[in-house]
């Protein structure tokens, strides 16, 4: 949960489905421009640093 909200609120906010939500927060894929855009905006944050925290996200997954 970020900000309060489940995944499924964000992704009902955005329009999409919740395993695609769960699958960029966790690092699993990244979104493209329109949906990481949208997904900063739910979450209340400048797209710059949502990225960087999906690619920290990512980073840490892969060295598990």
């Amino acid at each position: 949960m970020i900000k309060g909200l489940t995944q499924q609120q964000i992704a009902d906010r955005m329009g999409q489905k919740q395993p695609n939500v769960s699958a960029w927060l966790s690092g699993r894929r990244i979104p493209h421009q329109d949906n990481l855009e949208k997904l900063a905006e739910v979450m209340g944050m400048d797209a710059d640093q949502l990225l960087a925290l999906l690619h920290r996200r990512r980073r840490k997954r892969t060295q598990g």
